[in-house]
C-alpha cells in the first residue's frame, strides 16, 4: 500500500504543479512592463476550411458582431467538395472588415494556413478553425497579451461542447459529448497552468494567435512529416528560441465542434497522440506518460488487488475533479456535466487502454482524408 500512496502523491504533485489556480497572477518575468504607448495591433484572422459549408456561417455570423477592428479575415479553402466557397461569398458584404476567399496552394491544414499567412497583411495572425466560434469578447482577450512586446504567442481555452446536439441526443450520444467536455476541461486547465508556470505542455490550434515575425524566425512548425502540429510544434519552437516569456495564456474562450461518434473521437485522439513523437520539450512526453501509467495501473491492481483498484480509481478521480472544475469554470461549461463524471471516471481506464492500442495504428482519418502517422 505504501508504494501506491507514493504514486498518488506523485500524481497529485503533477496536477498541483500545473493547476491554473496555483500559478502567480502577475505576468511572468520579462513581461511586467507593457509598451508605454502601444500602437493599434494590425491583426489578420486566417480560417482554414475543408467542407465547412454548414458550420462556417455560424463563425462568420459571430465575426459580424465583432467589435475589435480586424484588418482582414481570410478563409482558405482546402479543396472542399461542398459549398464552402459559396458560404464564404455570401458573407462578404455583411462583415465590418474585408473578407477574402483563397484556395489552398497545397493539401492539408498546414498548407491552407501557409497560404493564408503568405497573403495576410497583419503583424499578428489569429488562426481559427472553421467549426470554432469565439465567445463574445474572446478575440480582444486573446490579443491583450501582445501589449507586452516579449509575447510572441497567445493561447486560449477551446471548449468541446454543443448544447443543441446534447439536448437532441440519446443517452449514449449525451455521454460521448459530456465525456469530451469534461476531458478537455481538465486538459486545458492543465495547459493554462503549465503555460503560466513556464512549462507549456500543449496548445489548441483551433483558436490561437502569434506574431507573424516569430513564425518566420523559428521556421514555422518545421519539417515534421505530420499533417497536424501547426499548434504544438510551433509553440515548442518559439519556446526553445524565445523562452517562457514569449508565451501567454490569455484566458479567452471559444467553442468548437466535438466529435460526433466514437470512431471520429478515436481518429482525432490518434492524430493528437501521434504528434508527440516530434516533441522537443522533455516535460511534454513525461506528462503524457504519467497520465497514461496512472490509469493503466488500475488494470494491474484489478487483477491482483480489486479493492485497491477501486480505491485507486477514487483517489485519481478526486484529484482530476479538482483540475476539471477549474477548467469548467474558466470555459463557462454547465454544472450539470458533473452528473456524468462518475460514469466518465469508470470509463476512463478503458479509454486510456484503447488509446494505447490505437497509438500503434499506422493511419488515421481527418477531414475526409487518410493520413499516415
Amino acid at each position: 500500500m505504501w508504494w501506491l500512496s507514493l504514486w498518488w502523491i506523485g500524481y497529485g504533485y503533477l496536477l498541483h504543479r500545473w493547476h491554473p489556480q496555483r500559478q502567480r497572477k502577475a505576468p511572468p518575468p520579462g513581461l511586467e512592463t507593457p509598451a508605454e504607448q502601444p500602437s493599434p495591433l494590425q491583426v489578420s484572422l486566417v480560417i482554414p476550411a475543408r467542407n465547412e459549408a454548414e458550420r462556417l456561417p455560424a463563425l462568420l455570423e459571430a465575426l459580424s458582431k465583432e467589435t475589435f477592428p480586424l484588418l482582414e479575415v481570410i478563409v482558405v479553402d482546402d479543396h472542399s467538395t461542398d459549398a464552402t466557397r459559396e458560404a464564404t461569398h455570401a458573407w462578404q458584404e455583411r462583415l465590418p472588415f474585408p473578407l477574402h476567399y483563397l484556395s489552398s496552394a497545397g493539401v492539408g491544414k498546414k498548407a491552407a494556413l501557409l497560404t493564408g499567412l503568405r497573403a495576410a497583411r497583419g503583424e499578428i495572425v489569429i488562426t481559427l478553425d472553421a467549426d470554432t466560434v469565439p465567445l463574445p469578447g474572446a478575440i480582444e482577450t486573446l490579443l491583450r497579451p501582445f501589449t507586452y512586446p516579449n509575447v510572441q504567442m497567445s493561447a486560449a481555452y477551446v471548449r468541446f461542447w454543443n448544447t443543441t446536439a446534447f439536448e437532441k441526443g440519446d443517452f449514449f450520444q449525451r455521454f460521448l459529448l459530456a465525456f469530451q467536455a469534461l476531458e478537455m476541461a481538465g486538459i486545458l486547465a492543465l495547459t493554462a497552468g503549465s503555460w503560466q508556470r513556464g512549462e507549456p505542455i500543449t496548445v489548441n490550434g483551433a483558436f490561437l494567435a502569434y506574431r507573424r515575425a516569430a513564425f518566420e524566425q523559428v521556421g514555422g512548425w518545421g519539417e515534421a512529416p505530420h499533417p497536424g502540429g501547426d499548434d504544438e510544434l510551433l509553440m515548442q519552437r518559439i519556446y526553445r528560441q524565445r523562452g517562457p516569456q514569449a508565451l501567454a495564456f490569455s484566458g479567452a474562450v471559444a467553442e468548437t465542434r466535438p466529435a460526433q461518434s466514437w470512431r471520429e473521437l478515436w481518429h482525432q485522439r490518434h492524430r493528437w497522440l501521434s504528434k508527440t513523437r516530434y516533441a522537443i520539450l522533455p516535460w511534454v512526453r513525461a506528462g503524457l506518460l504519467a497520465l497514461g501509467l496512472t490509469h493503466l495501473l488500475f488494470w494491474g491492481l484489478l487483477l491482483f488487488e480489486p479493492k485497491l483498484a477501486l480505491l485507486h480509481l477514487g483517489v485519481t478521480g478526486a484529484l482530476q475533479a479538482w483540475v476539471i472544475e477549474a477548467g469548467r469554470r474558466a470555459m463557462h461549461l454547465p454544472a450539470f456535466l458533473w452528473l456524468w463524471y462518475p460514469l466518465s471516471q469508470l470509463w476512463y481506464p478503458v479509454y486510456v487502454a484503447c488509446l494505447l492500442l490505437i497509438r500503434w495504428r499506422r493511419r488515421f482519418w481527418w477531414r475526409g482524408r487518410w493520413y499516415a502517422r
